[in-house]
């Protein structure tokens, strides 16, 4: 005869998996996930060597100085919640809601890691760069998307540098996220090919022209849009 606990525990484990499997995230398609089984790990931001200098026949060459530019504590959370199934719940249950719940949990467990991932994304101030990593200077975070701003935040990601060695990153931007109040503004501005006017902010009668009088669109295709929800539901506009 069956296992009536092991078939339970098999069919709740399969809803489970499929209900955290099935709930749409986007998060990992710019983040690199990295496995740790400690409560606690210790990043440490390595300091570039600087590029080679030229040495001179006979000279001994310099010893090249390897140095650590701070830590980052990075903490794991254990996040969870019990599904309560009571023996009347299998009995009466004719319309599948407990497998519905199961389901439902196993999506919020899913869920729960995007929205962690997007209130980080989403801190005031997160991404504020100075002159002594990038070669723009202070900018902010704070600014609105136009194709003034866009290219402020392009060329800052682009230009910065290790802040030991001044030896460039070499980063090149490919996504951009956007909250779905501007993924129409940003479907014209970085999917359309050709310009055939100014582009201004959202929201904003101030029109910044688009590099040149051309009508070929610069911004086109440059980068990927990613419309999120989260980042409006987590206060950004």
């Amino acid at each position: 005869t069956a296992n009536f606990p092991d078939l339970l525990r098999q069919g709740v484990m399969f809803d489970a998996f499929s209900g955290y499997n099935e709930a749409p995230v986007t998060w990992p398609l710019f983040v690199r996930e990295v496995g740790s089984n400690k409560m606690q790990e210790e990043y440490l931001r390595d300091a570039g060597v600087g590029l080679l200098p030229v040495v001179p026949e006979g000279v001994e060459y310099p010893r090249a100085g390897m140095e650590l530019d701070g830590g980052t504590i990075i903490r794991n959370y254990k996040y969870g919640g019990l599904l309560d199934i009571t023996d009347e719940m299998l009995r009466f249950d004719r319309v599948g809601i407990m497998q519905q719940n199961i389901r439902d949990l196993a999506a919020a467990a899913a869920q729960t890691r995007e929205e962690q991932v997007f209130t980080f994304l989403a801190v005031t101030g997160g991404y504020d760069a100075t002159s002594s990593d990038n070669r723009v200077g202070n900018n902010t975070s704070t600014n609105g998307l136009s194709p003034a701003n866009f290219s402020t935040a392009y060329e800052t990601l682009e230009t910065m540098f290790d802040r030991n060695s001044q030896r460039p990153l070499g980063l090149r931007p490919d996504t951009l996220i956007v909250v779905p109040s501007l993924w129409f503004f940003a479907k014209q501005l970085f999917q359309s090919p050709i310009v055939t006017g100014p582009v201004g902010s959202h929201g904003s009668t101030d029109l910044n022209l688009i590099v040149g009088h051309g009508t070929s669109n610069p911004f086109g295709g440059l980068v990927r849009l990613m419309p999120s929800q989260w980042l409006r539901a987590l206060g950004t506009t």
